[in-house]
This record gives C-alpha cells, sequence and structure tokens, in this order.
C-alpha cells in the first residue's frame, strides 16, 4: 500500500506490452565491485525471476530498484591523513591540496569494492487510460525524477508533472465555508493538521496546527493572511492523507471505510487484493483534490 506519492500523466503507448519492453530494457542488476550505483526495474511482488509489470485489473504496478554504495567520509579521511603522515616522514614535505584530493579520490575507487551496498526500491501505479496516470510512490524529488525517467524508456512514453490550476490555498477559500462553519466539500473532508507559511521571501514565517478543528475562527482567520503550504485531508471515509502545495501527498492512512471492504478469503492473493482495494480509493481521491483546484493546467504541446 502506497504511504506517498506524487502523481504524473503518462502519454504514449501505456500497454502492458510496452510497459513489459521497458521493464526488460531497464532490469536491475546490482554494483559492480568498481560502480557507486545502479538501478533498474524488479518484480514488484517481491518474488525471484517474477514478472516485471503486474497487472491487476485496470491498473499496472511497477518497482524501481536504486542500488548505491559510498565509502563512509571519515574512513577517507583517516586513509588520506595516514598517507600524508607517511609522505611527511619519508620525504619530509606535506602534500598540497591537490595531491590531497586526488589521494581522496584514488582511497576512494580502492575502497568502493570493499563498501556496502544500500538500497531503496520505489513503487509505480498506474491506471490505464486515455492518457493513463501513475502515482510514483516517494515524496523525495530525486527518486521521483528517476521513476518518471525510467518509465519513459527510449522516449517511447512521455511523464509529465499533474499541475492544478489553483493552488492549494483554493481549497480553503472563504466561498468554501457554510453557514454553520463547515467547509462545503461533498467527498473530500478537512483533517486536523494544517501547515501555513507567509511573509515574503527569506523572511518566512510559518504556523502549524496539529490536532484541532481546522474550521475555527482562528484557523480561518490566518487562512485569510497566509498561503497553505501543508493540509491533512480525507475522502469519502476511506483514505486520509496530507496534501502539500507542491503536489506531492504523504502520510496516507486508509480507513476503516476501506479496510472493511477487505477480502477474508484467506487464499486470495494478498497483493492483488491490496491493488484492488486501495488504487480505486487513491485515483477517486486524485479526481476530487484535482477536481476542487480547478482542474489540470493545460499541457504544453
Amino acid at each position: 500500500m502506497l504511504k506517498t506519492f506524487t502523481p504524473f500523466t503518462l502519454r504514449g503507448d501505456v500497454s502492458l506490452s510496452a510497459l513489459e519492453t521497458i521493464a526488460q530494457a531497464l532490469s536491475f542488476a546490482p554494483c559492480e565491485p568498481g560502480e557507486e550505483s545502479s538501478q533498474g526495474w524488479v518484480p514488484p511482488r517481491g518474488i525471484a525471476h517474477g514478472a516485471l509489470v503486474e497487472q491487476v485489473g485496470d491498473y499496472y504496478v511497477m518497482q524501481l530498484m536504486t542500488e548505491t554504495k559510498a565509502v563512509p567520509g571519515d574512513v577517507l579521511t583517516r586513509a588520506v591523513d595516514a598517507w600524508v603522515a607517511a609522505v611527511e616522514a619519508e620525504h619530509g614535505r606535506k602534500p598540497g591540496k591537490r595531491e590531497r584530493r586526488d589521494r581522496r579520490e584514488d582511497e576512494r575507487l580502492n575502497l568502493l569494492p570493499t563498501a556496502f551496498p544500500r538500497r531503496s526500491a520505489v513503487l509505480a501505479l498506474i491506471e490505464r487510460g486515455s492518457p493513463a496516470r501513475v502515482l510514483i510512490g516517494s515524496s523525495s524529488p530525486a527518486r521521483v525524477t528517476d521513476v518518471a525517467v525510467a518509465l519513459s524508456g527510449d522516449r517511447q512514453i512521455k511523464a509529465l508533472p499533474r499541475a492544478t490550476q489553483k493552488p492549494l490555498q483554493a481549497l480553503l477559500s472563504a466561498s468554501l465555508w457554510a453557514d454553520d462553519g463547515e467547509p462545503s466539500f461533498s467527498d473530500l473532508s478537512l483533517g486536523r493538521s494544517a501547515t501555513l507559511v507567509g511573509g515574503e521571501p527569506g523572511a518566512r514565517s510559518r504556523i502549524r496546527f496539529d490536532n484541532l478543528p481546522l474550521s475555527t475562527e482562528e484557523v480561518r482567520e490566518h487562512l485569510t493572511l497566509m498561503a497553505v503550504d501543508k493540509l491533512e485531508m480525507g475522502w469519502r471515509g476511506e483514505i486520509a492523507f496530507t496534501l502539500a502545495d507542491n503536489g506531492r501527498w504523504s502520510s496516507i492512512h486508509y480507513l476503516a471505510g476501506l479496510l472493511e471492504r477487505r477480502s477474508t478469503d484467506e487464499a486470495a492473493d494478498a497483493f492483488d487484493a491490496n491493488i484492488a482495494l486501495t488504487a480505486p480509493a487513491l485515483f477517486g481521491a486524485l479526481d476530487a483534490v484535482e477536481g476542487w483546484l480547478g482542474g489540470l493546467q493545460v499541457e504544453e504541446p
């Protein structure tokens, strides 16, 4: 189940066969001894030699693995210091900055094969359609970009960020408040957490409301003076999430309204069941939020 995501539009051939071709061309392989990083697609079910693209109903699931290796800085510093001391003892001179820098790089390359690799995986949940949409399961801009680029393959697919017409502030504009002081959303609801920012660039002020009703006069007064940076929301009593002004979704929780529909069939495949249960709710919430924010900006040709 996704706990965070950044949405993109996918244009081009987003068929199962096209995605399988892209995945096969960039299947994951561990770092070679002298490599610092390696990246590629792995089976999203976590089963060795499994399919690189899984289809569950109207959804495709892929997973990009990144492996990195790095030599700790203090290890390099100690190695260079020991070399400097040896040069001074043998030749009676202290190596200059350029020599130190070159030696540090040599030590890094020598020690890299012994460095322990670290891995991180990012799930991509794709909804079939024209155009298709993908939820990239990361809030890290670098990891999101990695997945978007990897999905593009040899330019067969174009991954485009989904930018809305209005800022997040529009969800809390005065026109959305009913006479009783509650927000007049239909499928969406306000949570109990918000982060507001105000002031000029370089002198920003920030206010965070946590575990408080956001419909109080105090909060509404601040909303007239400050911009919404993050806002906790809910959708149909099925999921709760925090929406950021940059379009990223985080802190996603699946609520009783959704989980009570979970299959009780012990023989059911857990992977398929989770996708079939959560994907419609995630894309449904995305539709609702984008609708309140005026729809998507017109894409450049």
